[in-house]
């Protein structure tokens, strides 16, 4: 069984940050695990310029660009296209990907970078026969970027985070004719200037205090019904539906392990410990757990 320094499971932007942190302090041999066919993560989802999280006049695919190019220069050794199914206390991590099967490495130091995943639909509460054209805002997403397919030209969405406003941005920079954004609270904590570019647009339209409570299907969403919070009913016509439910830390492989990870050598970084839509902070977070993984692994050595 192969063993390596630091095992980082997860190369989108902290995973990454965290393999340069480490390697920075000197870690020699460190591997990263990724799912995906490609390192970045939702960076390489994010291809319009402005988000306000990330910085001005540059896109995510570029950002996690820089980042890969450096991981590269640094020979990091990346596992692409694995999926890790199980991490053992002892840090035996048992993956599965296409070219190799089922095989297990061995780490004596591991970081978490798993991210974050969208909350399950059912907990809007909004019955539905699961007809065509509802989806969550994540799974539009990547239907636009992968895909190149645009979800619906007259589009409500209901919105719990930035993502949907992002989102909406795409969508009219795609050629979407009405966007319709439902916010269920009284107003949005925090938008990025999404906001102010979204209201530049004639055509797309805010409710706030508001939530839906029918959906109109024929097996294929033809519409939603809305309700204030005046108790105000309005049915609008749609031919899509983008569910923006909210994001939760990833944290499957190792919420067993509860307290005492770091002492065990293992570390969670990023988006698996605490949802940041602010790409700096994501960064840092990375770079910090790389910084206290080659911490632990040096003292390990002195022991």
């Amino acid at each position: 069984m192969t063993e390596y320094d630091l095992i980082i499971i997860g190369g989108g932007a902290s995973g990454m940050s965290a393999a340069l942190s480490a390697r920075a302090e000197g870690i020699e041999k460190i591997l990263i695990l990724d799912r995906e066919d490609s390192l970045g993560g939702i960076l390489n989802e994010l291809i319009e310029v402005g988000h306000g999280f990330i910085e001005e006049g540059i896109t995510g695919v570029e950002v996690s660009e820089e980042l890969k190019e450096k991981v590269k220069k640094e020979k990091i050794e990346v596992k692409l296209g694995t999926l890790v199914l199980d991490v053992r206390r002892d840090k035996r991590i048992k993956y599965v990907s296409g070219s190799e099967g089922v095989k297990e490495v061995l780490g004596k130091s591991v970081i978490f970078a798993t991210g974050a995943r969208e909350r399950p639909r059912g907990e809007l509460n909004i019955s539905s026969n699961k007809s065509a054209g509802i989806m969550s805002v994540g799974s539009a997403r990547k239907l636009m970027v992968y895909e190149g397919y645009l979800p619906g030209k007259h589009v409500v969405i209901y919105s719990q985070d930035v993502n949907s406003l992002y989102l909406a941005k795409m969508l009219l920079v795609e050629g979407a004719k009405e966007i319709t954004i439902i916010e269920p609270t009284k107003s949005l904590k925090e938008d990025y200037g999404y906001k102010a570019y979204l209201d530049a647009f004639p055509n797309v339209r805010m409710l706030y205090n508001t939530k839906i409570i029918q959906i109109i299907e024929n097996g294929r969403i033809e519409g939603v019904v809305i309700k204030t919070a005046e108790g105000q009913e309005e049915s609008i016509s749609c031919d899509s539906l983008l569910l923006s439910v909210g994001l939760d830390p990833s944290k499957r492989l190792f919420k067993k392990f509860r307290r005492g990870m770091d002492e065990m050598g293992m570390f969670v970084s990023g988006n698996a410990e605490e949802v940041s839509y602010d790409l700096p902070v994501v960064v840092e977070k990375g770079e910090r757990a790389g910084k206290s993984a080659a911490t632990y692994l040096k003292k390990l050595n002195e022991a």
